[in-house]
Formats: C-alpha cells, structure tokens, sequence
C-alpha cells in the first residue's frame, strides 16, 4: 500500500480518536505491533517499518491539526450563529466558510 493509498485510512481512523480519547500518536504506537504480527507473512513491512511510523506519526499530527482548527472554526462561526440561524457548510471557499445562513433565505 503506498503512501497515498493509506492516507484516507489514517484520516478515517484517526477521527474516532477524539470521541475515543486516544491520544495522538496512537495509530504510529500500533506500528511495531502490526509489523510483528503481520511480518511473516509480508516481510515487506519488516523492511519498511521506519517509513510507515514516520508516515503515519506525520499523518496523525496533520490531521490532529487539521481537525482542532476545524473545531475553532465551527466555535466560533457557532458563537456567533443567532438563535434560529443554520450554519452554511456548501461553500469551498475558506473565507466565507460557515458564515450564518438565515432561515428566510433557506424558504
């Protein structure tokens, strides 16, 4: 599995991670253990040990990053939400990223 193609594994796990309090650097401490396991039958990862927990350690950081700011963003566009108003999660563009959508627009 390439780099790119463990990329969408990594994120999808490491977003349980909050709701399951695991700590960042969970999935990267799982390395040794897979590759222990697993070894024997693919000696590829005993021979690429070093580059999956680097890149999996560097995943799990980027999206514990990417995640926290997501969760500011979301407070804060909340925070200032009124009573009643829908957050607008469509647009791209990181600028007008949920902004608060009135109700009367939604009809």
């Amino acid at each position: 599995m390439t780099n790119m193609q463990m990329q969408p594994h990594i994120r999808e796990d490491t977003m349980s991670c909050p709701r399951a309090d695991a700590k960042e650097g969970f999935f990267a401490g799982l390395v040794d253990t897979v590759v222990r396991s697993f070894g024997g039958f693919y000696p590829e990862l005993c021979a690429a040990r070093d580059t999956i927990y680097a890149v999996i350690r560097d995943e799990e950081a980027s999206f514990s990053r990417t995640l926290l700011k997501g969760i500011e963003k979301f407070k804060k566009a909340a925070a200032v939400a009124k009573e009643g108003e829908h957050l607008s999660g469509g647009a791209r563009d990181s600028s007008c990223c949920l902004q608060p959508l009135s109700h009367s627009s939604l009809i």
